[in-house]
């Protein structure tokens, strides 16, 4: 298939066909394995999707910085898809693998902001919570963890059982110890297995 893809491209289609074949040509790369090829296509596209496809695919072959870049591309492009709170779970991710705890915190944020799905929300929340963990803000921290169960509306979103573990680490590193207890047996209430 990458074959015959490659083909058509090298007869220099119209416009609209050839963002259709890289979005093609970044499929199949994609289930080859072959992530960064597969970003690389994605990215040629421009579309909404391709964009959010190849931050997609550069945040999971490791491309971080290429990761942030598409994503932030998507979001200043298109700035009403409906990708562009996923493209700000992907900036986040690709900042908080980065180090830029701030700026991670800042997207996922965003991510989170107005009528987000429960799950991506309880997502986001979370990931928020950990840029607040990393930057040595336990109290913080706990306020966000205690908030992802909320906005996880009721859904069983994997995210619950971390959020609820860490809540009591949180009040742990803040000195809370009986919170600490308090948050641990409800986590252990919620979650025999651990």
């Amino acid at each position: 298939a990458l074959a015959s893809i490659d083909r058509a491209l090298a007869a220099e289609p119209g416009q609209e066909l050839a963002d259709r074949l890289h979005v093609a040509r970044g499929g199949v790369l994609s289930a080859l394995g072959r992530g960064a090829e597969a970003a690389d296509s994605f990215a040629r596209s421009g579309s909404e999707y391709a964009l959010y496809a190849a931050a997609m695919e550069a945040l999971n072959a490791r491309k971080f910085a290429d990761a942030q870049r598409l994503a932030a591309n998507l979001v200043e492009r298109y700035p009403a898809s409906e990708y562009g709170r996923e493209a700000q779970l992907v900036l986040g991710e690709a900042r908080f693998a980065q180090k830029e705890f701030r700026e991670a915190e800042a997207a996922f944020a965003r991510a989170v902001d107005g009528d987000a799905a429960p799950e991506l929300a309880a997502r986001a929340l979370a990931r928020q919570a950990w840029c607040r963990w990393e930057l040595g803000d336990p109290k913080g921290a706990a306020v966000l963890f205690a908030g992802v169960e909320k906005r996880a509306g009721g859904s069983a979103a994997p995210e619950l059982a971390e959020a609820r573990y860490m809540l009591g680490r949180c009040f742990d590193a803040a000195g809370d110890e009986r919170a600490a207890r308090i948050a641990w047996g409800r986590y252990l209430q919620e979650h025999p297995e651990g």
